[in-house]
């Protein structure tokens, strides 16, 4: 483990850190302004579609897990999209320019079909992604997803002993691994060398009441053991009983930030205001955060523009904007018997986009996905106003 950490910490220190790639490639899109004109305008005339640039595809609800802060497992057997549909689903979104697709679960290894998921997506040229509990990654396992063309794979870890990560995760030998999972992915990304620039290792770590005093550590174990990048994540505001109080929140941002930056910033893990501090530090932040409102008040003035440039795909088909209206939107539509095409620019698809504009949802409030790239379009979308204001003039 000590080489692979040695020569990765070597490439962090050429490179210091990349940024986190965001969901949607906001930069480029934002870097073409016919593309955002044409969001502008779509933005105006509810009846245009926008662009489709990423997606997010839940394979499958099973787990061998039995995480406390998740329900997807206690589910039992549900139908699920096939590999045929899957692959037509994957080629007819690489059609409409898609350029990133997310795969998560439940636990996504459990498809034996993945990786060859992945490979289209290689040849596709769109940037294939996954989440993984991390449990079922073998040498083999790692080899093939490097292989296949996986570029980025996030790894669960919710804590930096298995008495703590364990509890979380409901499987006595979850920790051991999961953490055994990262090191093979990171062994094989330096054995297959042409690839090792490609494939980018994530770990996620869920914060609740369980773990949050031990973010540093999580972040120096994910560091160690060979990770580029360490993203925390505010536990779901449903799950009321692992969420913060205000007292811990105060002790969060008084005695772990500092630590948790420390950490970071030895490891070469982006020390972006936001992820140092995802509770916030004002008063009325903190307050939100209690109350499981983790975009801070963000969506009461401003657009989610999620709608007009993703969406997202249950395992069953049924289609939503994105993850955080599974289950609290109607369904969108069935890729199980539809074209992706025809939901996107479909009337359900307009009318929410119109919802969207007339009104602020209460679970986007809840949200804290694309915070970072929503204020990145607002504020190009925002100059790009003044300079037509000024060309008109």
């Amino acid at each position: 483990m000590k080489s692979i950490h040695f020569s990765i910490l070597q490439s962090k220190i050429v490179n210091l850190k990349s940024k986190i790639r965001s969901m949607y490639n906001i930069d480029e899109f934002i870097s073409d302004p016919g593309k955002l004109s044409a969001l502008s305008q779509a933005i105006q005339n509810p009846g245009s579609v926008g662009f489709l640039l990423s997606a997010k595809i839940k394979l499958t609800p099973r787990c061998n897990l039995r995480c406390r802060m998740c329900g997807f497992w206690r589910l039992g057997a549900q139908p699920e999209l096939d590999s045929q549909r899957l692959s037509a689903i994957i080629a007819e979104m690489g059609r409409m320019g898609v350029r990133k697709i997310h795969f998560s679960g439940g636990e996504p290894l459990l498809r034996p079909d993945l990786t060859a998921l992945l490979e289209q997506c290689r040849r596709l040229k769109i940037r294939a992604n996954i989440t993984t509990n991390g449990t079922l990654i073998t040498k083999e396992t790692a080899r093939r997803l490097i292989k296949c063309g996986a570029r980025g794979v996030s790894v669960s870890i919710d804590g930096p002993n298995p008495k703590t990560h364990d509890g979380i995760r409901g499987v006595s030998g979850s920790f051991k691994a999961a953490a055994k999972g990262i090191e093979q992915l990171a062994s094989a990304r330096e054995n297959l060398a042409r690839n090792a620039s490609r494939m980018k290792i994530r770990v996620n770590t869920v914060i609740q009441r369980q773990n949050f005093a031990a973010l540093p550590r999580i972040a120096a174990l994910a560091g160690e053991l060979g990770a580029d990048e360490m993203q925390p994540m505010p536990v779901d505001s449903k799950h009321q009983a692992n969420r913060l109080k205000k007292s811990e929140i105060k002790d969060f941002n008084l005695c772990v930030a500092p630590e948790f930056k420390i950490a970071r910033e030895k490891y070469g893990f982006s020390a972006d205001h936001l992820i140092i501090y995802p509770f916030g530090q004002t008063k009325q932040d903190i307050q939100h955060s209690v109350n499981g409102d983790y975009a801070l008040g963000y969506y009461r003035k401003n657009l989610c523009h999620a709608p007009w440039l993703h969406l997202f795909i249950s395992w069953d088909g049924h289609v939503f904007p994105c993850c955080m209206t599974r289950s609290r939107v109607a369904s969108l539509g069935d890729v199980s018997s539809t074209t992706v095409s025809d939901i996107f620019s479909g009337e359900r698809y307009s009318i929410l986009r119109r919802k969207f504009i007339q009104r602020r949802y209460s679970y986007c409030e809840k949200c804290d996905n694309f915070l970072k790239e929503n204020n990145s379009l607002r504020a190009a979308l925002e100059k790009l106003k003044i300079i037509n204001h000024k060309s008109i003039s």
